[in-house]
């Protein structure tokens, strides 16, 4: 008797471990947003500015893409969200274009346009989302 009530107790602790589980990794399908928003062919909201795969890395010419950067970064401020180092990449990419090391100063120019085009992405899918309280059978 005493083996058999082990047995029980141990299945309904797993029982109970993968419906905790299951409701856990469940959650986020609850905060979708809403199936009637309108949306592009692409999926995003209209002013979501697209980013292709890895575009600002096309640039050879570093005063175009610092000009791109400081475009992109200024609108991300405009929005509220520019990310805090950014600018500071920027700024490091200004540093060793002066010191002549134009592969470090490409590289940081990148990432700060990269980075400001993912801000000005997260303003767009900050302002659209909302929480779905509608039941559904």
């Amino acid at each position: 008797m005493m083996m058999y009530s082990a047995f029980v107790r141990t299945a309904v602790r797993r029982i109970a471990t993968t419906g905790v589980c299951a409701a856990v990794f469940a959650l986020p399908a609850c905060t979708t947003t809403s199936p009637v928003e309108p949306a592009t062919e692409t999926g995003q909201a209209p002013d979501t500015p697209v980013i292709q795969a890895k575009e600002y890395q096309d640039y050879q010419d570093y005063d175009a893409l610092v000009a791109r950067a400081r475009q992109e970064i200024k609108r991300a401020a405009d929005l509220g969200f520019l990310w805090i180092n950014t600018e500071s990449y920027l700024a490091e990419a200004d540093e060793a274009h002066e010191a002549g090391d134009m592969d470090r100063a490409l590289k940081l120019g990148q990432k700060a346009l990269e980075e400001a085009l993912l801000a000005q992405r997260q303003a767009a899918d900050s302002a659209r989302t909302k929480a779905d309280y509608t039941y559904r059978r």
